[in-house]
């Protein structure tokens, strides 16, 4: 009986001790966008066209842990000419271990606004839904952020991450056990 309650109380002051030696890494949406800027613009070729996806920026929480980005698109294609738009799209953020990188996840798209839509009109919806599911690939591809490694703090964060939250314009990775 002894052992059971020394075992019990050795497991209740370890696990107490893990959680309180948490530790947050605060990230700046503004440190983000510099590393996103750096993948872009983007050019899809398409059937009929080619889309480019440039200026993104993080513009900050959307809520539930999301992240919301804005982005420049063009259109072009030979019928229609260029077309142009805005598009905020919003996601979870995820971090891959194997390539120690932060990607947008889940994404969904908030707005697309299309600012030469007069011809448009009947072809929105569809238009809108290809773009999403072109621009969410590209997002879900490319990293958002990535740990620096080189420096002790780097390492030891990359293997200790417990979760990622985003409130306003930060992006919070907490360190455990």
């Amino acid at each position: 009986m002894y052992k059971r309650v020394l075992i019990v109380g050795l497991l209740a002051l370890f696990f107490s001790a893990c959680f309180e030696n948490m530790y947050t890494i605060k990230i700046p949406t503004s440190e983000v966008n510099k590393k996103v800027e750096e993948k872009f613009p983007v050019s899809k070729e398409l059937k009929y066209g080619t889309l480019t996806i440039s200026n993104p920026k993080i513009l900050s929480s959307s809520g539930d842990d999301r992240i919301s980005m804005g982005a420049n698109l063009k259109f072009e294609n030979k019928i229609l000419g260029n077309i142009k738009g805005v598009i905020y799209i919003s996601g979870n953020i995820v971090y891959k271990n194997k390539s120690k990188e932060f990607f947008l996840v889940n994404p969904k798209i908030d707005d697309l606004k299309l600012l030469n839509n007069n011809i448009l009109m009947a072809l929105n919806d569809t238009l809108k839904q290809k773009i999403f599911n072109i621009t969410s690939q590209i997002f879900k591809k490319l990293p958002i952020y990535k740990l620096d490694g080189k420096d002790f703090k780097g390492t030891i964060a990359q293997r200790m991450i417990q979760k990622i939250e985003v409130e306003k314009d930060i992006i919070l990775v907490t360190l455990g056990l």
